[in-house]
């Protein structure tokens, strides 16, 4: 539609969605289960286009872990507990080292 030579827009587009917190448990299971695709979606994309190994590994808040990705999870362990670790990431590499001993894949 013109109004004296401009177009007027009918609706506002795509809009950029505020991120925060999902306060509510199954909100944020439903949140989950329709954005994993996603994610393995474009973790795939990246391996693709830049050649380089991507593992991706989700842990949800009902406890399931969901893993895509080139190496065993074997291999992964042994690789994260070698490297050295930026100052401030050691809590955060220690859960996670913690759960991959757990699992078993």
């Amino acid at each position: 539609m013109e109004n004296g030579g401009e177009m007027i827009k009918k609706t506002k587009g795509r809009q950029k969605r505020e991120i925060k917190r999902i306060e509510y448990k199954k909100n944020c299971q439903i949140a989950l289960t329709k954005r994993k695709d996603g994610l393995l979606k474009k973790a795939n994309e990246i391996k693709s286009l830049c050649d380089a190994g991507v593992d991706l590994i989700i842990y949800s808040s009902s406890g399931k872990v969901y893993y895509y990705g080139d190496s065993s999870l074997k291999t992964i362990k042994m690789t994260l507990s070698n490297k050295q670790q930026p100052q401030g990431s050691n809590q955060f590499l220690g859960y996670i080292m913690e759960k991959m001993y757990r699992m078993d894949m």
